[in-house]
């Protein structure tokens, strides 16, 4: 079963017992009864599967339908209009909440039930039908709840606090990666850089400060910037560190522009 299949038959399920509940403080009210019956006949279609299954309760609640509003009927009435006109997608893949409006009277219904509720509607076309839609799981969490089903406003909240979790972690990992191949790049280009100007006797008379840096780099290749200073004998900064292995890349740049100068005559 779908995840919308699932939610709608939940909600048939929770307006079923609190329809022929015994208990008169938990039974619908009779105005709420009358919203979803407003709601029944604006969105439901001819020979939908949902209005099949709830043909015994549609005739019940015409039992209990009573004219009048209370602070559910909003709810009530959303709640109906989704049963039979929309859908809502699995929050594991997106956040995406819809309603199909059949015509002018069931969008003025519905928008005032919405407002009611302090539910920004929006409105879309789709295949020359209008639809009431939301995207953002806030939203959808709150319509949920208006609705009735706190369950899975609940699985909705948890499934976007494991996707924050799991998304802040593949941005970590996924900087640790480019952090670690920029070292290994720059560890590769100080070895280059170290071997010509060794090869061209330019290594040696080299500051002693350059020439450490360089071992260091050489010695602890997977190593980063902080993590040299640390190993470093003597008090560095990050920026002096860098400083210092931006320099003998330098000066191998300048030698071997040089060389290419000396080839080219």
């Amino acid at each position: 079963m779908s995840y919308c299949s699932d939610l709608k038959d939940q909600l048939i399920l929770k307006t079923e017992e609190a329809a022929f509940s015994s208990i008169k403080k938990t039974r619908i009210r009779p105005c709420c009864a009358s919203s979803f019956l407003e709601a029944t006949r604006l969105f439901a279609s001819a020979g939908s599967s949902h209005l099949k299954k709830t043909d015994t309760l549609c005739k019940r609640l015409d039992e209990l339908a009573r004219a009048g509003k209370c602070s559910d009927c909003s709810g009530v009435f959303i709640r109906a209009a989704f049963i039979y006109s929309g859908s809502v997608t699995d929050p594991q893949k997106r956040y995406h909440f819809e309603i199909t409006v059949p015509d002018e009277e069931s969008r003025s219904k519905l928008e005032e039930r919405l407002l009611n509720s302090d539910i920004s509607p929006k409105f879309s076309h789709r295949s020359q039908k209008e639809l009431f839609y939301l995207k953002d799981s806030n939203s959808i969490e709150d319509i949920l709840t208006l609705m009735g089903a706190q369950s899975k406003a609940m699985e909705l909240m948890q499934t976007k606090v494991e996707k924050d979790v799991k998304n802040a972690i593949n941005r970590i990992n996924n900087s640790d990666s480019a952090n670690i191949q920029k070292t290994v790049y720059f560890s590769g280009k100080i070895r280059d850089c170290v071997s010509l100007l060794k090869k061209h006797d330019a290594f040696d008379p080299l500051p002693e400060n350059l020439k450490k840096a360089a071992a260091l780099k050489l010695k602890y290749p997977g190593s980063s910037i902080s993590e040299l200073c640390l190993l470093s004998e003597e008090h560095i900064t990050k920026s002096g560190m860098n400083h210092r292995l931006q320099k003998i890349i330098e000066l191998a740049e300048k030698l071997e522009k040089e060389l290419k100068q000396k080839e080219k005559k």
